[in-house]
């Protein structure tokens, strides 16, 4: 069985997922932007383990956006989600 994360880490790999796409950057991009293997940015991107505030400010770095650009990305991530189930219950 996968160990998963909690729900904020695993939102903050899906603002990853997001902004590198967004950028065009895929795993080995990501990989090489945090000097990791692509197993270890798996795991995180796939919302196994969690990112280290370290690998988060090499990828805003390399996303030419501030860290806190990053963490808005997941905000807006939750409040997408969050009105998505509002409606779904209505």
């Amino acid at each position: 069985m996968d160990r998963q994360t909690d729900p904020t880490s695993r939102g903050i790999a899906d603002a990853v997922r997001a902004e590198a796409a967004r950028a065009h950057m895929d795993i080995n991009n990501l990989a090489s932007v945090i000097g990791r293997s692509q197993s270890y940015t798996y795991e995180r991107l796939a919302g196994r383990k969690a990112f280290n505030t370290e690998d988060l400010s090499k990828i805003a770095t390399a996303l030419h956006m501030p860290l806190t650009m990053l963490f808005d990305s997941y905000m807006l991530g939750e409040r997408i989600r969050a009105h998505e189930e509002h409606t779904e219950a209505a």
